[in-house]
């Protein structure tokens, strides 16, 4: 990935989850990848089967909805290509 000008940093947030449920990690995650200078989130489930080019293809999902920026994900491209119409 380097060779193609990505760079990705790996770091370990420390949590103190007292519900013991999976979104105050997430909240976690994200605040401190925001700190860090973070474009963009992805939040992904540990089963999570990500194909093609997926990272441009959210980008422009949130690009196309102008400022203030929102959420894409699966349920956004699935809307897209045919479940909305």
């Amino acid at each position: 990935m380097r060779k193609n000008g990505i760079i990705v940093t790996l770091r370990l947030v420390k949590v103190n989850n007292t519900l013991k449920k999976p979104g105050p990690v997430f909240i976690e995650m994200a605040r401190a990848a925001y700190d860090a200078g973070a474009n963009y989130f992805y939040r992904v489930n540990d089963d999570t089967e990500l194909m093609m080019n997926w990272p441009k293809k959210f980008v422009d999902g949130l690009l196309s909805l102008h400022p203030p920026y929102g959420v894409v994900g699966t349920v956004l491209v699935l809307c897209v290509l045919w479940l909305c119409r």
